[in-house]
């Protein structure tokens, strides 16, 4: 997916940083807004903010993903990107146990089977940002799943991408 030099990013659920940071220091000169509700995860994004001299470019807001984005910005964006909670509390076990063990219990796990910050995520970009790409992680075996939930929001898959694993991890829609 070809981006503009000066790109408008919104990276919902941003937590340590390392999905805007990553974007803001390859493309020198995008602007990138970063949400997460856990004012840790954004004191901790920020803080390797300045480790990485990202300047002012990258711009930290607390908030859910409803509540703060009912504004005008939304419309100039390019591109949408969220590594949301996807793991099924129900289970866990298939995850490793010292990611469980270092990461908030909020940025890994979601109600519905692993699939309600998807709803979430789906219902706001079908409302306010229709025409934006929007690219999301997503975990094993999800994907038919959230096809069919993008579809009661008007999204549609456009790509997949694997991890090093041959995993389907990355899901790319519109």
């Amino acid at each position: 997916m070809a981006l503009p030099a000066t790109a408008r990013i919104l990276d919902l659920g941003t937590g340590s940083g390392c999905i805007a940071l990553t974007l803001a220091a390859e493309l020198p000169r995008a602007e990138v807004w970063s949400l997460d509700r856990s004012l840790g995860a954004l004191a901790l994004a920020a803080h390797n903010r300045r480790r990485l001299d990202l300047g002012r470019r990258v711009h930290f807001l607390a908030s859910d993903w409803g509540t703060a984005l009912h504004c005008g910005f939304v419309d100039s964006l390019d591109l949408i990107v969220s590594n949301p909670p996807y793991i099924d509390p129900e289970q866990p076990s298939e995850y490793a146990a010292d990611v469980a063990a270092h990461e908030p219990h909020l940025a890994l796990f979601a109600a519905e089977t692993g699939l309600a910050c998807y709803r979430v995520l789906f219902d706001w970009k079908g409302r306010y940002a229709p025409r934006t790409p929007l690219v999301t992680e997503i975990g094993r075996g999800q994907l038919p799943d959230l096809v069919a939930l993008a579809g009661r929001f008007g999204l549609r898959l456009v790509g997949t991408d694997r991890d090093y694993g041959g995993i389907e991890r990355v899901a790319r829609w519109r």
